[in-house]
């Protein structure tokens, strides 16, 4: 029964999932203080890291580099990490900014927590952001569209944009500060302006998700968005699994399936992008 564990800054999750029939199956979750022992909850299969744990990069590069060697110099030469200090890339993705030339956009998770987490659960354990949880699960619970859309919120003190192609693979992740005098509505359009300008890209279906968005933010935020002509929705991936917890527990998992999302990581997505 895999076993995934959620370290938010404000709470750690632990969810156990049965995989035997049609549907992944969550069959325990629980919330703890962050600083409760991990080495008390073992065994654990992935761990979901937070903004603490993982850093975004973007470069520029032409269609002809060679990309592994690009990578590698951005990270050891531009981030200075190299050697034990490497990080593991959980994201790389590209958009193209012309007609030879594109935008790689990585996430990249800190070695040392990396290592940390593997000491006390094992090398076999997968260690993902949950930029990336909330990546896979959007990829896993939305039906590939023919047009470009976005997935658009909040995970602790930074927003996070990612832009999903027509080919159902992310095309760029971007972060920025989160403030809290910035609406849902304001911080959507903005992006949305952002990718315009930076890459003459049109985008005009968004999902919401993350920390702080409630549901009636997300009806309030569909509603003025609709009035700019993009479509909005709420990060809702729980339909693609069953549940034999009670009807309470279940019903506040669903609610704020935005927020907890990233606990499907290791049931819905086996392959890499």
């Amino acid at each position: 029964m895999p076993r995934t564990l959620y370290l938010h800054p404000k709470r750690t999750l632990l969810a156990t999932w049965s995989l035997d029939g049609e549907r992944p199956c969550l069959t325990d979750y629980c919330e703890l203080e962050p600083s409760a022992s991990l080495q008390e909850l073992e065994p654990i299969d992935a761990v979901v890291v937070a903004a603490d744990s993982w850093f975004v990069h973007g470069y520029p590069t032409s269609s002809n580099d060679e990309q592994g060697a690009r990578l590698e110099f951005e990270l050891e030469q531009i981030c200075g990490l190299h050697g034990d200090r490497a990080p593991v890339v959980d994201v790389e993705c590209r958009i193209a900014t012309s007609q030879d030339s594109q935008w790689t956009s990585i996430v990249c998770v800190d070695a040392q927590s990396v290592q940390a987490i593997r000491s006390i659960f094992g090398q076999h354990c997968r260690v993902v952001s949950d930029v990336r949880a909330d990546i896979d699960v959007a990829l896993a619970s939305t039906p590939a569209q023919p047009h470009t859309w976005m997935i658009h919120g909040r995970r602790g003190d930074r927003l996070i944009t990612a832009v999903i192609g027509e080919n159902h693979e992310p095309l760029f992740v971007g972060v920025q500060p989160a403030s809290s005098d910035l609406t849902i509505e304001a911080s959507v359009l903005g992006e949305l302006a952002l990718l315009r300008q930076r890459f003459a890209l049109a985008v005009s279906h968004v999902l919401l998700f993350g920390d702080h968005l409630t549901a009636a933010m997300a009806d309030a935020a569909k509603t003025t968005l609709k009035q700019a002509g993009v479509k909005a929705a709420r990060f809702q991936p729980f339909r693609l699994v069953t549940s034999t917890l009670d009807a309470a527990t279940s019903g506040r998992i669903i609610a704020r399936a935005h927020v907890v999302a990233p606990i499907m990581a290791n049931v819905l997505v086996e392959t890499p992008f």
